[in-house]
């Protein structure tokens, strides 16, 4: 028996709603877990936040299933909504200024990803080569990022929670809170689908816009409130946390699964966007550059890439 339109309306709406409460609560547990325990906000943004499951099982799974332009689109609008969205609107709301900078590593390895990418559009035959460098480029600056960890512990030079019944209780809250948003956004994604239904989508433009504008929303929220708490490094290190993980393991992993994958213009030329929009951002990172002249220009790249692939269809 199928549901009302209503009834997914309001799934639409609540899970809207939770993961907008749920963004808030979770950056003032990430504060306190990173004061608690001397973790990094940055490490912590990376690779607590920046985990992104819902693309994940999309992506891996789409290849599973040997539907390669749903697995990589997936992954390359993904990166490109999740770029615009979080770094696009925000500034158009708020005045924002970076008091700790990510370390240059961070963007590095996002560059060399993003390129990857786009070389294995365009040499699909070496897709499992291009998918091991990424997984590579996984390794490194997870390394790195142990590196960093390691400072910061030395730097703050002071003990973990004294009170371990308080310390479990605020893993236990973090890790609630991140399934809350997650399943929410799952959710979310769910409810659009078949609200979005009858549209009769290809795969490819599906995979390149559809799916990857719905799961977006909980990043950008996140980026919000961060940005309204003052913890706009939280915010930052999460989305490139979530671009690195998409980019690099995930992408790696779905190269190294996918079969009979052969060039295709639309996923060349939304690669070249993803190179694009990415070198742009980190060029605005590295300048703390968060101007509505900036904003205007990443929505101006999205407004292109979504007629291009309207041209697609």
């Amino acid at each position: 028996m199928e549901l009302p339109i209503i009834v997914w309306i309001l799934l639409f709406l609540v899970s809207f709603a939770l993961i907008y409460y749920f963004a808030d609560y979770l950056i003032d547990l990430i504060e306190d877990l990173s004061e608690g325990y001397s973790i990094s906000p940055i490490i912590l943004g990376v690779f607590i936040l920046g985990i992104d499951l819902e693309e994940s099982i999309v992506s891996l799974f789409a290849a599973k299933e040997s539907l390669p332009y749903l697995s990589i689109g997936n992954l390359i609008g993904n990166s490109i909504f999740a770029i615009v969205i979080a770094f696009a609107i925000p500034p158009l709301l708020y005045k924002i200024n970076i008091l700790n900078q990510l370390p240059k590593f961070y963007y590095l390895s996002l560059l060399l990803a993003v390129s990857s990418i786009l070389l294995s559009t365009i040499f699909p035959n070496y897709l499992w080569f291009f998918a091991l460098l990424n997984l590579l480029v996984f390794i490194y600056y997870v390394v790195r990022s142990i590196n960093i960890q390691r400072k910061y512990e030395v730097s703050e030079n002071k003990d973990e929670c004294d009170d371990d019944d308080t310390g479990v209780k605020l893993i236990v809250k973090v890790i609630i809170a991140i399934l809350i948003v997650f399943f929410a956004g799952q959710l979310l994604v769910t409810s659009a689908e078949q609200l979005l239904i009858m549209s009769n989508l290809s795969e490819t433009f599906f995979g390149l816009v559809i799916t990857a504008l719905i799961t977006n929303v909980e990043e950008f929220w996140l980026m919000v409130k961060s940005i309204q708490k003052g913890k706009i490094e939280i915010g930052i290190s999460a989305q490139i946390g979530k671009l690195l993980w998409n980019t690099t393991l995930i992408f790696g992993i779905s190269g190294i699964i996918i079969s009979g994958y052969v060039i295709s213009s639309i996923m060349v030329i939304s690669s070249v966007f993803l190179v694009v929009i990415s070198a742009i951002l980190i060029f605005n990172l590295l300048r703390n550059d968060f101007s509505k002249r900036n904003s205007m220009i990443y929505l101006f790249i999205m407004i292109i890439y979504f007629i291009m692939n309207i041209i697609y269809i």
